[in-house]
């Protein structure tokens, strides 16, 4: 992801939902008169196929078997 300071790897908890948001402190924007980097907020956009075929459908499912 991209930030103020360069690129940020982000991992997204399973389970996140559509409007969640994740805080990344220390990587927002530096105050004017000093002092600490604020915190720079990440809000989630999630979008899924209404349907999927089998080449997309088999590494979930071959996931849930390892389980």
């Amino acid at each position: 992801m991209p930030t103020l300071d360069g690129h940020v790897d982000v991992r997204v908890p399973g389970g996140t939902q559509q409007g969640e948001e994740m805080v990344l402190k220390g990587r927002g924007v530096q105050p004017v008169f000093g002092g600490e980097k604020g915190d720079l907020f990440v809000s989630f956009l999630i979008q899924l196929p209404r349907y999927i075929n089998f080449s997309q459908l088999k590494p979930v499912t071959d996931a849930q078997g390892t389980r």
